[in-house]
């Protein structure tokens, strides 16, 4: 057995249901079939007469934007589009209607809809204002306070710049960008015054030190003021001993001329008692001339004796010009010893001549 079940309604009761959609002051609601018929609208004789703007389309050039925008509808497109019909300008929206081919589209004046985006305009411009207003006022605050503490930080930044490099506290509870930088300041603040703190010990050091050199320089100054007068005063000492010892050049010269002059008395003393053995017969004359000789020689002999007493009083302060002089001495002595010896052997020749 088959069953068939038929729904049947008629058209009055489904443009109820678009009556009831408005929008607007013009605004309506329509529904079309999947052929883009209208099966729903407010104005009921559409319906009953199956209007399909796509056929009017077709003989009357007036419908054909509506019409393109109908085939957008049939073929399940949602959107909107505008249109002129009667003289004027309308908005259409349209949406399917899921698993029925059907589609629901509301029209309105594009005046009316306007007149209502004009209030709508001026909603949200009050709305903009009032929001813009409460944006400025916390921008205020929220600027007034970032100013505050961007002043602090130049405070810092001054300080630094005068050298004051003494770190502070901290009270910043915001932990953003500028309490980043505050932080950075004040660590810098810290180093760079410990690093002053280590240069300033270093240059009390430094000072200490420069003290210190100043004083072994002076010192060093006086010791060399010192030096260069115990230098002059040597110089003058050499100066004197150098003239000593010219003198006892000039001395010792006279002495070797004596000393020359003797030997050649000696000479002719050898001579004289060569031929005083030669000749015991001489005259007492010669024994007398002789005599007066030795007297001369021993006069000469204390002279030259006191010359060396003075000369060995002078060399005492010249220590090298002594032991030379010492020298020389032990050799006019030993001379004077040979000297001596002979006189005593020509007193006893005379002796024996005289008997």
């Amino acid at each position: 057995m088959i069953a068939i079940l038929f729904f049947s309604k008629d058209a009055d009761s489904f443009c109820k249901i678009t009556n009831d959609i408005r929008f607007a002051q013009t605004g309506t609601a329509y529904v079309v079939d999947e052929n883009g018929t209208n099966i729903m609208n407010n104005d009921i004789e559409k319906v009953k007469n199956k209007v399909n703007r796509i056929e009017d389309a077709k003989t009357d050039s007036s419908y054909e934007e509506l019409a393109d925008i109908t085939k957008k509808m049939i073929s399940g497109e949602s959107g909107a589009g505008s249109y002129k019909f009667d003289g004027k300008t309308k908005f259409l929206g349209y949406a399917p209607v899921e698993n029925t081919g059907w589609s629901v589209g509301i029209t309105c004046d594009l005046a009316d809809m306007l007149s209502q985006m004009n209030n709508l305009i001026v909603m949200l411009i009050i709305i903009g204002t009032v929001a813009l207003i409460i944006m400025l006022i916390v921008s205020y605050f929220i600027a007034d306070k970032i100013s505050k503490r961007l002043v602090k930080l130049k405070d810092e930044v001054e300080e630094i710049s005068t050298g004051n490099f003494e770190a502070k506290e901290i009270n910043e509870t915001i932990n953003d960008e500028i309490t980043a930088i505050y932080n950075s300041l004040e660590d810098t603040k810290k180093s760079v015054g410990n690093m002053i703190n280590v240069i300033k010990e270093s240059a009390d050091e430094l000072n200490n030190e420069s003290t210190q050199l100043k004083n072994i320089s002076e010192i060093f100054i006086e010791g060399t003021s010192n030096i260069n007068d115990s230098i002059a005063q040597a110089t003058k000492g050499t100066e004197s001993q150098a003239s000593e010892l010219s003198e006892i050049n000039i001395i010792l010269n006279d002495f070797d001329a004596k000393m020359n002059e003797s030997k050649e008395n000696i000479d002719s003393i050898n001579k004289k008692s060569k031929d005083i053995s030669n000749k015991a017969n001489d005259s007492c004359e010669d024994m007398e001339n002789l005599s007066k000789f030795m007297e001369v020689l021993n006069d000469s002999f204390a002279s030259f004796a006191k010359e060396i007493l003075e000369m060995v009083a002078t060399s005492e302060e010249i220590s090298v010009a002594t032991n030379e002089f010492v020298v020389s001495s032990t050799d006019i002595k030993d001379s004077t010893d040979n000297l001596s010896e002979l006189t005593s052997n020509m007193e006893k020749a005379v002796n024996q001549f005289r008997i």
